[in-house]
């Protein structure tokens, strides 16, 4: 199912004296791979939209594994899905985009 086609995660979000700048998160000082840069927009100049883009990769990863939960019936517990797994998956890629 992974017919991903876009810059592999994981991002981060920082602030430059250009505003917000969404990067590869490679440890890099010099040579970075900027995803998206300049972002100003909205009341706190931009900081929520680079996060949320940042968070983009970690959220496509939640969304497949909870697909691959729910077609998987080797993984219903009791004849359930197991909500608590869904939920942290589902918690985690939330706070990835707001946090």
């Amino acid at each position: 199912m992974n017919t991903q086609q876009h810059t592999p995660g994981p991002w981060v979000s920082h602030f430059t004296e250009d505003g917000w700048e969404v990067i590869k998160d490679e440890k890099q000082v010099f040579g970075r791979m900027i995803i998206c840069g300049e972002i100003e927009q909205g009341e706190d100049g931009g900081m929520a939209d680079a996060k949320l883009i940042a968070g983009a990769p970690h959220m496509i990863e939640a969304l497949i594994k909870i697909n691959e939960m729910c077609a998987d019936m080797g993984k219903v517990e009791n004849g359930k899905l197991n909500s608590g797994l869904i939920a942290q998956i589902t918690i985690a890629a939330i706070n990835k985009a707001t946090k």
